[in-house]
């Protein structure tokens, strides 16, 4: 459920929410700790294995093939609502506050 909840209630998430839930992998609470993060994450990525990474990619794409239609028909949907009087007197809304 965690990233379709973004799309469906305006409740504020934080971070951590992002965390839990799987669309971040990982939080860093200061710039320093983050470089540190980076810096690990490339040394593991240094050492892996570029054949068994080459080889899983396609199993981690598996089903995904449609993406490049269905991208574009989500982005038109969106569009169009984003057209609709409610949705142009809400902007209008936030643009004043």
């Amino acid at each position: 459920m965690g990233t379709m909840a973004m799309s469906v209630d305006y409740d504020w998430r934080d971070a951590a929410w992002a965390e839990r839930t799987g669309l971040y992998a990982r939080v860093a609470e200061t710039p320093a700790e983050l470089d540190a993060l980076v810096s690990a994450l490339a040394g593991e990525a240094r050492r892996g294995q570029p054949g068994a990474v080459k080889e899983m990619k396609p199993v981690f794409w598996r089903g995904t093939e449609e993406w490049d239609t269905l991208l574009y028909q989500r982005a038109a949907t969106s569009g169009s609502l984003i057209l609709t009087e409610p949705a142009r007197a809400a902007l209008a809304a936030m643009a004043k506050a």
